[in-house]
Formats: C-alpha cells, structure tokens, sequence
C-alpha cells in the first residue's frame, strides 16, 4: 500500500502557525523538509524561527487541568495516540535535534510518560529528555515497549505497536498495565574516574545514618552541596548553609500517598518538618520550604531536588518507612485510630493532633466514669458519644 505524504503544522499557544514539518515518500523511503511561516507566507527552513512543542496549545491546557502527557519520537506517533483518546506531543525532528531549555519549562508540572522508538537512537534520544524534565516536570517515566510486545521490530514506534496487535483497546490496556510497572524515572550519576568511593553521614543522637549521594557532600557544619570541575581542579560548591535530610517516609495505607518528615539543624539544635512528598520533588515547589525556615531561593532549588532525590534513592533501603492515616475511627476489627495501633500513627492538622494530645489525660475512678456515661448512651442519635468511647477501647 502506498504511504502518503503527510504537512504537521507547529503552532504558539494561540494556534498561529509557526512552522510545519513536511513528511513524504519516495517509494518506501521516507524524508522531511521544513518551512517557517513569516509574513503569511512559508519560506524553506527554520532558522531564527521559535521552536515549540508540537500541539502547543494542547500541551498547556492538559498542563493545567493536571492531565497526563506522552512525548514521543514523531508526529506521526503523536496523531495516533490522540486518534487513541490521549494527549501526546514531541519536537520537530525527533532524535536528531537538541532539547531545548524552552520546552522543559512547557513541561514544567506535568505528569510525562516518554515512549522511545525501539532503538539506540530513540532511547539515547528519551533518555536525554527524561534527564532534562526531572526536577522540573512533576512526574517522569520512561518506558520500554519491548516488555509488553518482545516482538516490536527495530525501530518500531508505538504506531507499529497499535498496528501489529489490531486491537486498540487491548493495546490500551497494555500500556496502562506498562505505566503502573514502570517505575519513576531515576537520573543516573556518572562517577569520575578517581572520585572517592561513597561517604556517610551519621546523626548519633537521632539514631540516623546514610549514604551521602555520589557528587554530593555534607555536614552539621556547613551544610548541603555538590562538585564542580573548574580548570582541571574539584570544587565544592555550597547549595544550602544547613544540614537538610530525610528522616522517614509517612504513607498513608488508606490513599498511598506519601509525606516525608526532614529534619535540618539550624543555629545549634535539630529541627523537623513534615511536608507532602512533592514539595521536595519539584523546584517550582520546593521554594515554599522558604516557609519553614529552609534557605532555598529560585537560584538553588533545582540542586535542592536533586540532594532530595538522590538521598531517598541511595538510601532505599535504609529511610524508614511509618504508615499513616489522616482519619480517626476503625481500620479494622480490632485497631481504632488513634491510641490502639503502634504500627499505624495518625497524620492529622497540628491544631488536631493536640486536640489528641490533651484528651489523653485522665482523672477520676473508671468506675464513676462508667456509671455516669450510660445514661447518656441512649441519647446519643448522633453517635458522637460512642464515637468518643471507642476511640478509648
């Protein structure tokens, strides 16, 4: 069946054209040329002309209504995917070109899933852009097609994929199935040859040791930083004056989300916070630890990520991991929340949790309490009483 010969048109946010890529065939070969539209009229190439994210609009209003976003190699594949239901983009010229600073702050809080061509070329190309979006897009996985489809050719797409099954909404499926397998994209640290083998930090009167990433120092002291290479020589360089760390992972068994408790020492004495796993995953976020007392700026947030980042991944194993849940009442036949548990903690409002606190404390006879307490049993349509009497068993 002859291909046909297929005009992709790159737009601002407002739908005004800016260029368009050109694809056609000669026989089974395919090739591109470009042209950029100025003065109402396409002219042959595209230098001095704003490159974009392909379906620009699109992009930015997923963006806000907080909508999963695909990036792939080609336009090609990203028709398909929106043919499919989804919303997808990728760049003019796929592998070849150079990802630009632009189209990662297009990106910036979105939830992106990256589907490389199965090729070197088409993973090198994925792995350069998932390396760029971490730290600045909420979220990042970088999947491999080959896991659900071992049969995919060289250089197969996921055009080819929904082509060789013939059945999209199984399809579908799968690639749901491969986004929840798939875990987080982790951006590698090269070590330098010669570079000392890995360090730890340990808080003895907070029982608390770990790794210090590769490429990262620390210390009571003077605080978090990081290496750079300057006229042959190793430098430090200093990205908060405070010693931040992770001290254990709160996640709730009700909802799966997770908070972590930090901890950093400030003017002599340790202190700690409790703040929603995404603060400290994202730049744009990370700036509201200002709040808290943590010296992070615009200037210094992105590296702030990335200790953050690298810290729970060299330590995995080690952070310790406390389940949570934000609501009172039974989780079970035989553990009420709060009080009953010692695995399970409660995660409440401050103004709550001493709330709690106080209605600890106890005076009297348990007897007189008893005695005085039921007749107010049979009044209760609204429950609070036995609510409150459970919450003592």
């Amino acid at each position: 069946m002859k291909k046909e010969n297929q005009t992709y048109i790159y737009t601002d946010e407002n739908g005004n054209p800016l260029y368009k890529q050109e694809r056609y065939y000669k026989g089974e070969d395919k090739s591109f040329y470009s042209e950029k539209f100025i003065d109402g009229k396409w002219i042959k190439g595209l230098s001095g002309v704003r490159r974009v994210l392909y379906k620009l609009p699109i992009i930015i209003e997923a963006i806000k209504k907080a909508q999963k976003v695909y990036f792939v190699e080609g336009e090609k594949d990203v028709e398909t995917l929106i043919e499919k239901g989804k919303i997808a983009t990728t760049i003019a010229g796929g592998a070849n070109q150079k990802w630009q600073d632009s189209f990662t702050d297009t990106l910036k809080n979105a939830d992106v899933v990256i589907i490389p061509d199965n090729d070197k070329a088409g993973q090198e190309f994925a792995t350069r852009v998932a390396d760029s979006l971490v730290g600045n897009a909420n979220t990042v996985k970088l999947l491999d097609l080959t896991k659900k489809w071992k049969e995919l050719k060289e250089k197969g797409d996921i055009t080819n994929v929904f082509e060789m099954v013939q059945n999209d909404e199984e399809v579908l499926k799968q690639l749901e199935e491969l986004e929840q397998e798939t875990p987080f994209y982790m951006k590698k640290i090269v070590k330098e040859k010669g570079e000392e083998t890995q360090k730890e930090i340990k808080v003895e009167e907070l029982d608390i040791l770990l790794k210090v990433p590769q490429g990262f120092w620390c210390s009571k002291e003077d605080g978090v930083g990081t290496y750079i290479r300057k006229d042959g020589k190793k430098l430090k360089i200093k990205i908060l004056p405070i010693l931040i760390l992770i001290k254990t992972i709160l996640k709730d068994i009700d909802t799966g989300d997770e908070k972590v408790k930090l901890i950093f020492f400030k003017r002599k004495k340790w202190e700690s916070i409790i703040v929603d796993k995404n603060i400290i995953s994202n730049k744009n976020n990370i700036i509201n630890l200002a709040n808290k007392g943590i010296p992070v700026t615009t200037q210094n947030a992105r590296d702030l990520v990335n200790w953050f980042y690298y810290l729970e991944i060299d330590n995995f194993d080690d952070i310790k991991i406390e389940k949570t849940i934000n609501r009172m009442g039974w989780i079970n036949n035989n553990t009420f929340i709060p009080y009953v548990s010692n695995e399970v903690h409660l995660s409440a409002e401050p103004g709550i949790m001493t709330w709690l606190e106080k209605y600890k404390e106890s005076k009297g006879k348990i007897e007189d309490w008893i005695s005085n307490i039921k007749e107010f049993l049979f009044d209760d349509e609204s429950q609070i009483i036995r609510f409150l009497i459970a919450t003592r068993i």
